[in-house]
């Protein structure tokens, strides 16, 4: 079943949606949140959550792109837990390590996020990401978005940490450059 006959039977407010959901994106969705929480019980959790949330999305939202859709509501739980839980524990773990790669590049979600031109952080990141070269861009994402240890993403991309470590700061460093020159105040 494609996506758009999924998010269909969301429409139609039938629930085999979430059955035919699971089956075609679920491990992908645990793998997400499991990048984030490493433990199989939340992860398996946090997807169950995702397939109510986007129950509850759908109508009257209608995606785009289903599959990034899913994964965003599903990261973004996971994200929560995890600080729900590092709050808890006050442990620490790849999250909080990824959350502060990041700390002084891009700006925290609680400022003004706009910038001149009425461009949001959001498409600058975009721009910033489209523009970077395959093997750095998929390197970024996996970091950044997926939550991947360095130790994986060297192993998945047959490269030494300390290049896949060297890559992330260089990155980071042009995306700051990026972020101030279309005006984004960190």
């Amino acid at each position: 079943m494609n996506d758009c006959e999924i998010v269909d039977l969301y429409f139609k407010r039938d629930e085999c949606a979430i059955a035919e959901t699971d089956k075609k994106y679920g491990r992908y969705l645990s793998s997400v949140s499991y990048n984030i929480l490493h433990d199989v019980a939340d992860a398996e959790e946090c997807k169950s959550d995702a397939y109510v949330r986007t129950w509850e999305s759908i109508p009257p939202e209608r995606p785009l792109i289903f599959k990034a859709f899913i994964a965003k509501i599903v990261r973004n739980i996971s994200i929560n837990r995890y600080l729900y839980k590092r709050r808890e524990k006050r442990g620490g773990g790849e999250c909080e390590l990824v959350l502060d790669e990041l700390l002084d590049v891009v700006p925290d979600s609680e400022c003004d996020s706009s910038v001149d031109e009425g461009i949001t952080v959001r498409d600058a990141l975009n721009s910033f990401i489209s523009s970077l070269p395959y093997r750095t861009r998929v390197i970024f994402v996996r970091r950044y978005w997926y939550v991947m240890p360095i130790s994986e993403i060297a192993v998945k991309m047959e490269l030494s940490e300390s290049n896949v470590k060297a890559i992330l700061m260089r990155t980071r460093e042009k995306l700051r450059r990026h972020l101030r020159d279309k005006g984004v105040v960190v």
